[in-house]
C-alpha cells in the first residue's frame, strides 16, 4: 500500500513541476518583446521605400483584356460542359 502511495504522489508531484515549468516559459514571452525593444533602440531605423504606383494604375486602366478572359473562360466552360454558349447567363454580381 505504501508503494503505491509513492507512486502516486511521485506521479502528481511531477505533473505539477511540469505545469510549473509551463507557466514559466509563458511568462517568458512578456519579457523578450522589452528584450528585443532594447536592442532595437542600438539599430537605426530602416529606411522607407517609396512604392512604385504606375504599376498600379497600369493594371486599373488595362481593361481590353478583360474580354477576351471573359471569352475564353467561356470557351472553357462551354468545352467542358458541352453547352452551347447560349445556354448558360453571365451575370454581374454587386454589393448594395
Amino acid at each position: 500500500m505504501l508503494h503505491a502511495l509513492l507512486n502516486v504522489a511521485m506521479g502528481m508531484g511531477s505533473v505539477f513541476i511540469v505545469l510549473i515549468i509551463i507557466c514559466l516559459i509563458i511568462q517568458c514571452f512578456n519579457i523578450i518583446p522589452k528584450i528585443e525593444a532594447k536592442f532595437k533602440k542600438d539599430q537605426k531605423a530602416p529606411e522607407t521605400v517609396e512604392m512604385n504606383t504606375s504599376y498600379f494604375t497600369q493594371i486599373e486602366e488595362d481593361t481590353s483584356e478583360d474580354e477576351a478572359v471573359v471569352a475564353a473562360i467561356m470557351a472553357a466552360i462551354t468545352a467542358y460542359s458541352g453547352m452551347s454558349q447560349d445556354d448558360f447567363v453571365v451575370r454581374s454580381i454587386v454589393r448594395r
